[in-house]
């Protein structure tokens, strides 16, 4: 299955998985310009979409792209595997990244309503996240206790507030992670001070060793 992201004459097994926030597609400007980049840096871009109005719960959406990055990888046997994901598409992104042993993740604007989280939410917010996200059902739990890889948390500044227990729990279960705050910018992809932070993290992960 090609992509008509992936360059061609790309000899490198590194590979990077994106996937957008609920409700977008990856064939949007802000994820091509950040493939287009990454491809630059030597690896091969795979975009994974995920049919959002086809699913009732997150479960359903991480199934769909668990079996697409599962027929790449198969298929392709890359060395390395990276994960970039925005918004819900972090969750789905944390879920599968860690499947797939991947080798760092990017998680953008990670809305706190894995399972382990939403206890640090008011009644209300749980209450709204259930209904939009899950349905009210099938709420997902972390994939795992203790999990090594190494993980980014990048967050606008704005959504700092409200997020200092919630921190502390990603960092207890993300073993190797950072939190890397973006100042005077909100929570989109497509603001150019999110973007340049976006590819700055993206760069020190790849070179990560």
């Amino acid at each position: 299955m090609e992509n008509p992201i992936m360059l061609e004459a790309l000899q490198s097994s590194r590979f990077l998985f994106i996937l957008p926030e609920k409700g977008q597609k990856t064939a949007q400007p802000q994820y091509l310009i950040l493939a287009d980049f990454v491809s630059k840096l030597g690896l091969e871009v795979y975009m994974i979409d995920v049919n959002w109005n086809k699913h009732n719960s997150l479960l359903e959406c991480t199934l769909e792209a668990t079996q697409k990055v599962h027929e790449l990888v198969d298929e392709l046997h890359p060395t390395e595997c990276y994960f970039f994901g925005f918004g819900i598409g972090a969750m789905l992104a944390a879920q599968v990244g860690f499947l797939f042993r991947a080798n760092g993740m990017l998680l953008c604007s990670m809305p706190p309503l894995f399972n382990e989280e939403l206890s640090q939410l008011s009644w209300l917010k749980r209450s709204a996240g259930n209904r939009r996200i899950y349905g009210g059902r099938n709420r997902p739990a972390y994939p795992h206790k203790k999990i090594k890889v190494k993980t980014v948390f990048l967050q606008a500044e704005r959504e700092r507030k409200g997020l200092e227990k919630i921190q502390a729990i990603r960092t207890a279960a993300f073993l190797n992670a950072e939190m890397v705050y973006i100042p005077k910018t909100g929570a989109s992809l497509t603001r150019k001070l999110y973007m340049e932070a976006a590819k700055v993290e993206l760069e020190k992960m790849l070179n990560y060793k």
